[in-house]
């Protein structure tokens, strides 16, 4: 079975509750997986991870939100080198605003300088659009096991 780090940038709490879903469907199917409101550096480079899944909301003007503030700094100054591992991102937004998705993009920018890859396309949840956000988080997560 797969290890998986689920890490979240929530403000209003959509992003958590996804976070919390996939974690909640990864366990049930048999594989180790722990979500952190406030990772830090060294558990989302842990190369002993096969997946790290993030979900974040983008906020304001785009900006990251907050509990992973400390942790994108961090890793924008030190830069470690993850070759070889791999990620899965889940971006909450809403395309009426022009910031749409912006923080997850951002995350996803210095996740590709930091040399991880995709392991799945991103799953894109527009609120104008999805009202269910987990009608869609559940087959994503079993797409993203056939990649694995």
């Amino acid at each position: 079975m797969a290890t998986f780090t689920v890490i979240y940038g929530s403000t209003y709490g959509s992003a958590k509750t996804a976070a919390l879903d996939i974690c909640d469907e990864l366990t049930a199917l048999g594989h180790d997986a722990k979500c952190l409101h406030s990772p830090t550096a060294e558990s989302v480079t842990d190369s002993a991870v096969d997946c790290l899944v993030v979900t974040c909301a983008t906020i304001g003007m785009g900006e990251i939100p907050s509990n992973l503030m400390p942790l994108f700094c961090e890793l924008k100054d030190t830069l470690p080198q993850c070759e070889g591992q791999r990620y899965a991102m889940v971006a909450f937004g809403d395309s009426s605003y022009e910031t749409f998705i912006e923080a997850p993009l951002q995350l996803e920018e210095l996740l590709h300088d930091m040399q991880m890859k995709p392991a799945i396309e991103r799953l894109v949840i527009d609120a104008a659009e999805v009202s269910d956000p987990e009608e869609l988080i559940i087959p994503w997560v079993n797409s993203l096991l056939d990649t694995l």
